[in-house]
Protein backbone atom coordinates (compact mmCIF):
# COMPACT_ATOMS: atom_id res chain seq x y z
CA UNK A 1 0.00 0.00 0.00
CA UNK A 2 2.49 2.53 0.85
CA UNK A 3 4.64 2.35 -2.05
CA UNK A 4 0.99 2.98 -4.07
CA UNK A 5 1.18 6.27 -2.66
CA UNK A 6 4.98 7.14 -2.56
CA UNK A 7 4.82 9.79 -5.09
CA UNK A 8 2.81 12.12 -2.34
CA UNK A 9 5.48 11.70 0.07
CA UNK A 10 8.55 12.62 -2.33
CA UNK A 11 6.22 15.43 -3.78
CA UNK A 12 5.62 16.51 -0.49
CA UNK A 13 9.16 16.81 0.52
CA UNK A 14 10.44 18.04 -2.78
CA UNK A 15 7.81 20.85 -1.85
CA UNK A 16 9.15 21.41 1.51
CA UNK A 17 12.86 21.47 0.58
CA UNK A 18 11.91 24.39 -2.95
CA UNK A 19 10.73 26.34 -0.09
CA UNK A 20 13.80 26.08 2.46
CA UNK A 21 16.36 26.20 -0.96
CA UNK A 22 14.06 29.37 -1.72
CA UNK A 23 14.61 31.23 1.72
CA UNK A 24 18.26 30.40 1.73
CA UNK A 25 19.20 31.92 -1.38
CA UNK A 26 18.72 34.89 0.49
CA UNK A 27 21.72 34.43 3.11
CA UNK A 28 25.16 34.47 1.96
CA UNK A 29 27.23 31.39 1.82
CA UNK A 30 28.14 31.22 5.63
CA UNK A 31 24.75 31.71 6.88
CA UNK A 32 23.18 29.48 4.31
CA UNK A 33 25.29 26.37 5.61
CA UNK A 34 24.58 27.15 9.05
CA UNK A 35 20.90 27.50 8.62
CA UNK A 36 20.52 24.48 6.31
CA UNK A 37 21.18 22.05 8.08
CA UNK A 38 19.00 23.60 11.20
CA UNK A 39 15.96 24.02 8.16
CA UNK A 40 16.34 20.56 7.00
CA UNK A 41 16.33 19.23 10.30
CA UNK A 42 12.93 21.15 11.31
CA UNK A 43 11.51 20.18 8.26
CA UNK A 44 12.20 16.70 8.33
CA UNK A 45 10.12 16.46 11.99
CA UNK A 46 7.24 18.68 10.27
CA UNK A 47 6.90 15.84 7.46
CA UNK A 48 7.68 12.91 9.68
CA UNK A 49 3.61 12.93 11.10
CA UNK A 50 1.73 13.65 8.15
CA UNK A 51 4.43 10.86 6.52
CA UNK A 52 3.53 8.41 8.47
CA UNK A 53 -0.29 9.15 8.61
CA UNK A 54 -0.37 9.23 4.85
CA UNK A 55 1.07 5.83 4.49
CA UNK A 56 -0.36 4.07 7.42
CA UNK A 57 -4.07 5.44 5.39
CA UNK A 58 -2.63 4.31 1.59
CA UNK A 59 -4.86 2.08 -0.66
CA UNK A 60 -8.03 3.15 1.24
CA UNK A 61 -10.33 5.84 0.64
CA UNK A 62 -8.85 7.26 3.35
CA UNK A 63 -5.37 7.39 2.16
CA UNK A 64 -6.76 8.68 -0.94
CA UNK A 65 -8.89 11.43 0.92
CA UNK A 66 -5.80 12.26 2.66
CA UNK A 67 -3.56 12.55 -0.32
CA UNK A 68 -5.51 14.45 -1.84
CA UNK A 69 -5.84 16.86 0.78
CA UNK A 70 -2.10 16.98 0.99
CA UNK A 71 -2.13 17.84 -2.69
CA UNK A 72 -4.35 20.64 -2.10
CA UNK A 73 -2.88 22.06 1.08
CA UNK A 74 0.13 22.06 -0.28
CA UNK A 75 -0.16 22.95 -3.87
CA UNK A 76 1.21 19.76 -5.12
Amino acid sequence: RARGSAGIFSDLRTHLERIVDGELDSLSDAQRAQVDEIVRAVVAKIAHQPTVALKEAAGTDRGARLTEATRTLFGL
